[in-house]
């Protein structure tokens, strides 16, 4: 089991056992192999770094990764975030807009993201899985009568269970005390580092009408918190 020990010993041994241009090379490498693996829908492992960049110098990855997180980030203002911590990451953009917060070719994912985002937090931040289907049902998204794909959708909820978990954007965990096991979903650690509260609380307000973003109290102290926090990092 790793521990501090080892982190340090790591670290250390990158300081006394490579030369300033060899480590630059590292850190340069290991930032276009992630710019260039980063889609919207995939983590970042550090067993592909060490397999594909670092190779026999993969002692020295707690250095060279905390390298590549300030480059990223003074460069082109991206965020290279522990999902799991020195195993998986996730790149995020601050400066993406709502209208184009990820390419075209995965428009309908992004925009049944955003739907299923704002569901939940619009629940108060958990939203047992059959409410949620039964929203998506009455949307016509889900419609378990007919073929499972939806014609710009697709197969909505393995894309939900599958693609969304697996990409950290959405957290899903049994319900305690349910028998049969009852599952409910949370937004994600990549959801909560990446999308704006804010925006999604502007949103719902707009779909629902008639309504000011004040008059949800939990979630726009939320969603001020959030964007209070932000700015704090970015100072």
């Amino acid at each position: 089991m790793r521990g501090l020990t080892d982190e340090m010993s790591e670290s250390q041994s990158t300081e006394t056992e490579l030369s300033p241009e060899e480590l630059n090379s590292l850190v340069n490498d290991t930032a276009l192999y992630i710019l260039r693996d980063e889609k919207l829908f995939n983590l970042i492992k550090r067993q592909d770094i060490v397999k594909f960049v670092l190779k026999e110098k993969k002692r020295h990855f707690i250095n060279v990764i905390k390298r590549v997180k300030t480059m990223l980030k003074e460069t082109l203002n991206l965020e290279l975030i522990d999902i799991d911590p020195n195993k998986q990451y996730a790149l995020v953009n601050r400066l993406r807009c709502k209208e184009n917060v990820f390419p075209r070719e995965v428009e309908a994912d992004r925009t049944l993201l955003l739907l299923v985002l704002t569901l939940i937090f619009m629940s108060n931040g958990v939203m047992a899985e059959s409410s949620l289907f039964d929203v998506l049902k009455h949307l016509k998204i889900l419609n378990p009568k007919v073929d499972k794909k939806h014609g710009y959708f697709g197969d909505a909820e393995a894309t939900i269970k599958r693609k969304f978990i697996r990409s950290a954007y959405l957290d899903w965990s049994v319900i305690p005390g349910t028998d049969p096991a009852e599952y409910e979903f949370r937004w994600g650690k990549r959801a909560d580092e990446e999308i704006s509260k804010k925006e999604i609380l502007e949103f719902a307000c707009k779909v629902i009408g008639d309504t000011e973003p004040e008059a949800w109290e939990k979630q726009f102290e939320e969603a001020v918190n959030q964007n209070r926090e932000r700015n704090v990092r970015n100072e």
